[in-house]
């Protein structure tokens, strides 16, 4: 419960914050050090932080998809996803995937 009264705080101060920057490197970067947000990634994406937002208030789902190579990849959605919502994340994880570690630069699906 403390946890959910914490990050309704946070949210209140986070919609108060202006758009140009939440949107910059540097304010995505100081966001994520808050303890709520902190298992996201140092190149982090506005996207991403929306998606741990809405972890946090129940109102996503983390679907776990295990590729062919046993690669687990937990994919975030919202509660009432379809199929081509979680087709979409794939593809956009998959892309955030590549641009932070290089690699492949086209997915065929």
């Amino acid at each position: 419960m403390r946890h959910v009264q914490m990050l309704r705080r946070k949210m209140k101060s986070l919609f108060h914050i202006q758009r140009s920057w939440i949107s910059s490197r540097k304010g995505l970067a100081r966001l994520v050090q808050d303890p709520l947000l902190c298992d996201l990634p140092i190149q982090v994406t506005l996207e991403e932080v929306n998606s741990q937002i809405a972890l946090e208030y129940g109102q996503a789902m983390t679907v776990k998809v295990v590729k062919a190579d046993g690669e687990v990849m937990p994919i975030v959605v919202v509660q009432n996803a379809t199929v081509l919502d979680l087709k979409k994340a794939i593809c956009r994880f998959m892309e955030l995937k590549q641009q932070r570690e290089g690699g492949v630069k086209h997915v065929s699906w």
